[in-house]
């Protein structure tokens, strides 16, 4: 859901203002893509696997793993040019594949952007302390932390691409908002002081402080505010109201 205040072209202004002042700040963690969103293809499938997972999901560039998705071993790119060889679906899947830039999700996007542009791709996967994938960041999401939302140009039928993350306006005291909400952009908005130490986003942080999985009415009380959880399944909280006290 997208509240009023998103649509208006004023506060707009004010959040890219926003996002650019906190650029230098803003973590690989919390401009990256979840795993949980990621599409991929494992490196036994045959290239017309690749093929039809591009052709319904739209993306060109598909991370390739060995065993499970935590584990990407390679980037696989398909141009709209190669999906237009007859020939392609009998290829070697290898010769379209690439080395991988891993990535910590506590690096800055302002440190990683070139690193990024140095890379045909222009893709990274973001991997925890153990080395086990946990999202991937590509240049479109650096670019929409200052921007807001691109349109990649994508037209295939079944493709539905990545949506931003806005916080809907109850009332002066009361916003409802995605458990993915970012901390940071929270702050932002509300002018609060959330810790983003510890998660990345407001779910994330839900979590911690109660240590478990949380269901729908369980709530915590930080800086001021009374989070309650609207929405969860059984691995993460998807929807949340934001009290101030």
């Amino acid at each position: 859901d997208v509240s009023e205040s998103a649509a208006n072209p004023s506060t707009i202004d004010r959040k890219r203002i926003r996002r650019i002042i906190r650029f230098g700040d803003t973590t690989v963690g919390e401009a990256m893509i979840p795993l949980a969103d990621v599409v991929g293809v494992s490196e036994s499938r045959p290239m017309k696997e690749a093929m039809r997972v591009v052709m319904k999901y739209g993306f060109n560039r598909l991370p390739v793993y060995r065993g499970n998705i935590t584990n990407i071993k390679s980037i696989m790119t398909l141009s709209s040019w190669d999906l237009m060889d007859p020939a392609l679906k009998n290829k070697p899947a290898s010769d379209y594949m690439s080395s991988v830039l891993f990535l910590s999700p506590k690096q800055t996007i302002d440190r990683a952007l070139p690193q990024l542009q140095a890379r045909d791709d222009h893709m990274a996967v973001v991997v925890d302390e153990f080395g086990s994938a946990v999202g991937i960041l590509t240049m479109e999401d650096v670019f929409e932390e200052v921007v807001g939302e691109i349109d990649v140009g994508y037209d295939f039928d079944e493709y539905n691409p990545r949506q931003r993350v806005y916080i809907e306006h109850e009332s002066e005291d009361s916003h409802l908002m995605s458990g993915r909400m970012p901390i940071s952009e929270i702050n932002d908005i509300l002018y609060a002081k959330f810790p983003a130490e510890e998660a990345h986003t407001v779910g994330g942080l839900i979590i911690s402080r109660l240590r478990h999985i949380p269901t729908v009415g369980d709530n915590i009380t930080e800086q001021g505010y009374r989070l309650t959880v609207l929405e969860a399944d059984e691995r993460s909280v998807l929807r949340v109201r934001a009290e101030r006290l």
